[in-house]
């Protein structure tokens, strides 16, 4: 589910760590687009 353009490699410490940085780092921009657009509106 995490990696689906490389289904047939393991986890490795690397990939974890891109996702969950990825993850983190989109969830921060979502709901500080959001937290911006509530003050404006």
């Amino acid at each position: 589910m995490l990696q689906c353009y490389v289904p047939n490699r393991s986890f490795d410490y690397m990939d974890i760590a891109a996702n969950i940085a990825g993850g983190a780092s989109g969830m921060i921009l979502f709901v500080y687009l959001n937290y911006k657009r509530s003050i404006l509106v």
